[in-house]
């Protein structure tokens, strides 16, 4: 998706609050990563042609929109929501064609890094594709070089497509990585990319020679995650009714130090360390 359109769209609709509102809700939607139901599908379809009759009226803005509706995960708005023969699949299962064989590279990022400022601003996209927010390239290139943070970006040849980014914790009876943040550009199956990104857990180890588990969470509307996860050995430790941004969260954890005799940390434990870690570089 191209970063200029996609801001450019959004200041804009600065100035027109039914537009503006209609975005909201087709963001997250799109983002959702599958279509459920026949009232699912025929909701994004809808606010897709309301967005579309909307932006005719102003020709620089229904521009715009045409140009994101032919790149990334807006092209597929039409196949995904197909009213008359509905399909009820993944985005990554309507684009893997010709992706399911695409070969990319892990590559770690740290302070050294020349191109700091390109790796944040390739990251701020990915998030922008992925979640349709970000909170900026500064606060990326801020995160990515902090000493107990570790950065993984993927990369197919010259584009960066997915960034997973994780903290290490260290408590009185465990020391345990949590992986804060996993996008990718949406048009690459997400499966492919989480399986290689746990390949690289040996990285991992290196660099924290003393940690024990690693963890995440996991949004609960996010259920079809969760069997990926699972089959790549991490296990459900609690549910939490208000976890991550006050959304139902599961929290995840999967034992890499297999000599270790601790117990997996709690979500409790796991908030409480990232909170003391928070104030040390405050």
């Amino acid at each position: 998706m191209n970063q200029t359109n996609l801001l450019q769209f959004e200041s804009k609709l600065e100035h027109g609050s039914q537009l503006k509102n209609l975005w909201e809700e087709f963001i997250p939607c799109i983002n959702d990563g599958k279509v459920e139901s026949r009232e699912k599908a025929y909701i994004l379809f809808s606010i897709a042609l309301k967005i579309s009759q909307l932006a005719k009226k102003q020709e620089s803005l229904n521009e715009l929109w045409l140009n994101l509706l032919s790149q990334g995960n807006f092209s597929l708005c039409q196949d995904l929501c197909e009213p008359i023969n509905y399909r009820f699949t993944t985005i990554s299962e309507l684009v893997k064609s010709g992706r399911d064989t695409f070969e990319f590279e892990i590559e770690e990022v740290n302070s050294t890094n020349a191109n700091l400022s390109n790796i944040a601003e390739a990251i701020h996209s990915i998030a922008l594709s992925s979640f349709g927010k970000s909170p900026g390239a500064s606060f990326f290139k801020t995160i990515i070089t902090l000493p107990n943070t570790m950065c993984l970006l993927a990369r197919e040849k010259e584009t960066f497509i997915a960034c997973a980014y994780g903290t290490y914790l260290e408590m009185p009876q465990i020391n345990f990585f949590h992986l804060n943040f996993l996008g990718r550009k949406v048009e690459y199956p997400c499966v492919h990319i989480i399986k290689k990104l746990q390949g690289e857990v040996a990285r991992i180890q290196t660099k924290f020679p003393d940690v024990q588990y690693l963890t995440l969470c996991v949004n609960a509307k996010n259920d079809h995650m969760m069997p990926i996860y699972k089959e790549l050995g991490f296990e459900e430790i609690e549910y939490i009714k208000a976890g991550f941004k006050d959304e139902p969260t599961y929290f995840y954890a999967k034992k890499i130090a297999q000599n270790s005799g601790a117990k997996p940390p709690s979500y409790l434990e796991y908030k409480t360390a990232i909170e003391a870690q928070r104030k040390n570089y405050s």
